[in-house]
């Protein structure tokens, strides 16, 4: 994904890339409104970030997801 100049900017403060950042929303069962929050953006910049990223959510009903998901 192109980084744009307000993903550069999340990114600065945030302190980290943001795919990483996406990914643990997910490991924590934040949803995608949360997160748009934190990051002061929309929910559908979240989604569309996330497929973009291909970040597939993880299956809460599977004791193991942290496993499976741990970045």
């Amino acid at each position: 994904m192109k980084k744009t100049k307000k993903i550069l900017e999340i990114e600065k403060r945030i302190g980290e890339p943001l795919e990483g950042f996406l990914r643990r929303g997910y490991i924590k069962e934040r949803k995608f409104i949360q997160v748009a929050r934190e990051l002061n953006v929309t929910s559908n910049t979240v989604l569309r970030w996330i497929k973009k990223l291909n970040i597939k959510r993880p299956n809460f009903d599977d004791k193991n997801y942290r496993e499976i998901c741990a970045i």
